[in-house]
């Protein structure tokens, strides 16, 4: 609600005698509204086991006060595709445009807060996608991931309730529904003061304290493109089904492979008893430890992230190009964490152009003083939907090429 009145002209007030207004409710199934004023009560239904999200409360409110989704607008097949063979079935209508829907001023948006995801209502979650942008670089979240309405929702509010300002009514049991922005608990596992970029222990062949990120030589490469591992005594059999998992996005994608270790004497060792995501990066020698924190850390996409890592690759909001591509506001950094986003001066990058989807990029929010509120990466591409590495499945396809360019002679060997 809080978001909706630092934006829009809307309030929402206590109920106390009108006879229209919202009955905000989390014990009826599901995350629902009405779209528009119906007259009398009128339930909201955020869930409590899945629903109760800053974002899904925001969409909800949204359908509300008199909008639809963005992905189902008539003009929608201009940005993106829609994959019917990948949806559930009995949900393709959840699919079918809005022929008749007029748009208030606003043009197609991937980040609005009315968009779905990229698996919404998939087979599969987190491999077979439902919703394919027709631009390659934008990756499309759901709303209780995001923190926040875009300007465009807020603009077409404004223009819609320019005339007549209508006050959204509320039961006062339920008015607190909307909570304030805190850190995720996956995001702040990667704030790990004196590391190198947040989640970087050291850097194979530099001294640890002057890590700077460079293209690592043949040296520090994984043999023949195969990475020993074990899983320390903390990681429990569903952990290790996560992390593999991940590792399996690296042998459908690349030429690496992550084997158990035999005798070899340099190797991974995986644990969750550790503090924070982290990782070195590149070989350095002998037993080399990979932390993914049973606090915050264990999700597909964070392991595929520390384990890019770990086989000698950086962050791609510090390429030495960023510039060109996104705004870091230092002024929203968390103090004493300005150096996560120092720019790879030195890094020379394997062929593949910048890319907001890579799974080594961070979200609009990192090391954000206030998160869901203060951005610190803003892209200069305003439809683009930064995405943090715990929330998406699998590395970007320019990730995969970049691997197996760095990795082309040593897998060869493998041959």
């Amino acid at each position: 609600m809080d978001d909706f009145h630092a934006k829009t002209c809307l309030r929402f007030v206590p109920r106390t005698t009108e006879s229209n207004y919202l009955d905000i409710i989390s014990d009826d199934q599901g995350c629902w509204s009405y779209v528009g004023m119906l007259g009398g009560m009128q339930p909201v239904s955020l869930e409590r086991y899945n629903c109760v999200y800053r974002g899904t409360a925001i969409h909800e409110l949204m359908h509300a006060v008199g909008f639809f989704h963005e992905h189902t607008r008539n003009d929608r097949d201009d940005y993106v595709t829609i994959h019917y063979e990948n949806v559930m079935p009995g949900y393709a209508r959840a699919f079918d445009k809005d022929t008749n829907w007029q748009y208030v001023g606003e043009d197609y948006n991937y980040a609005s807060i009315m968009h779905y995801g990229t698996y919404i209502y998939s087979t599969d979650w987190g491999h077979l996608n439902t919703i394919e942008p027709t631009d390659p670089n934008v990756w499309l979240l759901n709303p209780s991931d995001k923190y926040s309405m875009e300007e465009s929702d807020a603009r077409q509010i404004n223009t819609l309730y320019a005339a007549e300002l209508r006050l959204v009514l509320l039961t006062a049991a339920v008015a607190a529904v909307a909570a304030s922005p805190t850190i995720p608990l996956a995001a702040k596992a990667m704030y790990n003061p004196n590391l190198f970029q947040g989640d970087i222990k050291g850097v194979a062949g530099q001294e640890p304290g002057r890590e700077r990120a460079a293209i690592l030589g043949p040296d520090y490469l994984w043999p023949r493109g195969e990475v020993p591992y074990v899983f320390g005594s903390s990681i429990t059999t569903h952990q290790s089904s996560i992390i593999q998992a991940g590792m399996k996005d690296f042998h459908a994608k690349t030429c690496l492979r992550f084997v158990p270790r035999t005798t070899e004497s340099d190797y991974l060792e995986i644990v969750s008893n550790d503090q924070g995501c982290w990782s070195y990066v590149g070989t350095i020698g002998g037993m080399q430890r990979l932390s993914l924190d049973i606090n915050g850390c264990i999700y597909t996409g964070t392991a595929i992230h520390e384990l890019m890592h770990a086989v000698g690759f950086f962050h791609e909001h510090c390429r030495n190009d960023r510039d060109e591509y996104v705004t870091i506001h230092y002024e929203n950094v968390i103090a004493g964490y300005a150096y996560a986003f120092d720019k790879d001066t030195n890094w020379q990058y394997v062929g593949e152009n910048y890319n907001y989807a890579s799974i080594m990029h961070y979200g609009t929010y990192s090391f954000s003083t206030n998160w869901g509120t203060l951005k610190t990466i803003v892209p200069t591409d305003p439809n683009i939907v930064l995405v943090e590495a715990y929330d998406k499945y699998t590395m970007a396809a320019s990730d995969a090429n970049q691997i197996n360019t760095l990795y082309a002679a040593e897998c060869a060997r493998r041959q």
